[in-house]
């Protein structure tokens, strides 16, 4: 079944927003202190699709979350799909793993970021 654009930017709002709950999460356990990534701070693809009401299967979710991303770059703001984790590699998925920005310095630091982002 194909989605319309409207459908896809919204399924993509909905994660997004998701990933922002997530994030005041992390920051009420106070996790935010880390040489890696202690337990909580990073989310799977099925939990977070849980978080967002389910609007697309975790399987799916990665297309919506590269159209966050890039929505967060064109707001100036850090993406947030580098909290988002395969479930048995505990590593991003296919579609960030591929990205040129993908290293795993640079994932350690997005990851940093995007939790010290300002939510507005």
């Amino acid at each position: 079944m194909a989605i319309n654009k409207s459908d896809a930017l919204s399924i993509a709002a909905r994660l997004d927003s998701a990933l922002k709950v997530h994030i005041v999460r992390v920051r009420a356990a106070k996790l935010m202190d880390f040489k890696l990534f202690p337990k909580g701070v990073l989310v799977t693809y099925g939990d977070l699709c849980g978080l967002a009401g389910n609007p697309v299967i975790p399987r799916g979710a990665g297309k919506y979350l590269t159209q966050s991303a890039h929505e967060a770059n064109k707001q100036r703001r850090p993406p947030l799909d580098c909290l988002v984790v395969n479930k048995k590699t505990k590593l991003p998925g296919g579609s960030y793993a591929q990205n040129e920005r993908f290293d795993k310095e640079s994932w350690i630091s997005a990851v940093t970021k995007a939790l010290r982002t300002n939510m507005n």
